[in-house]
């Protein structure tokens, strides 16, 4: 056993060498490179990116990079990322205990299944069992983990409401002197929140103080969407706050550009919102979303 577990290693690392160089060579042999994005970018001028490039080893033979990439990753060194700008290990690490978590439990289910399964099947050697087993696993193999995945969370989490589809997620981050701050999110397995698109009226569109103005709005959910819980609301705006005037229900609705008592026409503005809450994918509305949107007409002088 020792030494099939010394030769599976002894041939794993050659494999991950060869793998490694063929990726690094295609994505070295494209015709972008991680600098592309700069190149439509007019606020970055030329000579800029060629010191950039300098900087990175870009300018170098493509397979000189790739000895430094490999002598760098010896090392655990993987750089800096281009979206958070802090040191890649860094990201690996905090992202590391939740990966291990949802893979580790992932892994013993998968044993508690599979071995079971697989020793029926050997005992009862073509058997309706082992038939039925062994197609189960073909198609388990064949069909991508991320469809899956996200079938038998909307089977057992949103369907059957076996396993929360709810959780809490801290992001925390640190900079270069040391202090750190966090933030708490919710994310909502399941649900997407509402787009809402106005029809009418267009921004921009002119319009006097006391017209009426129809509104229409467009309400895109992963669920069936109820117009009568849409709600529309008038609010005249300045340049730091805004009177609510009127509201309505519906996806459809008109409101009388009314200007409150004491303002000045001329240093205002109407201002139209729209919001939708889905009935969320648990029981009772549990995990609901609201979608928003906004819309600004200047009057016409």
């Amino acid at each position: 056993m020792g030494r099939y577990v010394a030769r599976r290693l002894l041939i794993a690392i050659p494999t991950l060498i060869v793998i490694s160089f063929v990726v690094y060579a295609i994505l070295a042999l494209a015709p972008t490179d991680p600098l592309a994005s700069f190149g439509a970018d007019p606020r970055v001028p030329p000579e800029v990116r060629e010191r950039i490039r300098e900087s990175l080893g870009l300018n170098q033979p493509w397979h000189v990079r790739y000895v430094k990439w490999v002598i760098a990753v010896a090392h655990l060194d993987f750089g800096y990322s281009f979206m958070s700008r802090s040191p890649v290990i860094d990201l690996i690490w905090q992202r590391l205990p939740n990966t291990l978590a949802v893979v580790g439990v992932a892994y013993v289910i998968g044993v508690l299944l599979a071995v079971p399964i697989g020793m029926i099947s050997a005992v009862r050697r073509y058997s309706v069992f082992d038939h039925l087993s062994t197609t189960f696993a073909f198609i388990g193999f064949s069909v991508p983990t991320f469809f899956t995945g996200l079938l038998l969370i909307i089977i057992f989490s949103v369907k059957l409401h076996w396993l929360p589809f709810i959780y809490d997620s801290t992001l925390k981050v640190t900079d270069r002197t040391g202090r750190s701050a966090s933030a708490e999110a919710q994310v909502i397995v399941g649900n997407a929140r509402p787009v809402i698109e106005f029809i009418k009226p267009v921004a921009g569109q002119p319009f006097h103080f006391g017209d009426t103005v129809q509104v229409e709005v467009k309400v895109t959910d992963d669920q069936p969407v109820d117009c009568t819980k849409v709600q529309l609301n008038y609010i005249v705006g300045h340049q730091t706050h805004g009177h609510p005037i009127s509201s309505s229900t519906g996806c459809t609705g008109q409101f009388v550009t009314t200007v409150p008592s004491g303002h000045d026409p001329s240093e205002i503005r109407a201002v139209f919102a729209a919001s939708y809450t889905d009935p969320g994918p648990g029981a009772d509305g549990e995990g609901a979303l609201t979608g928003n949107a906004e819309i600004t007409l200047d009057p016409t002088p």
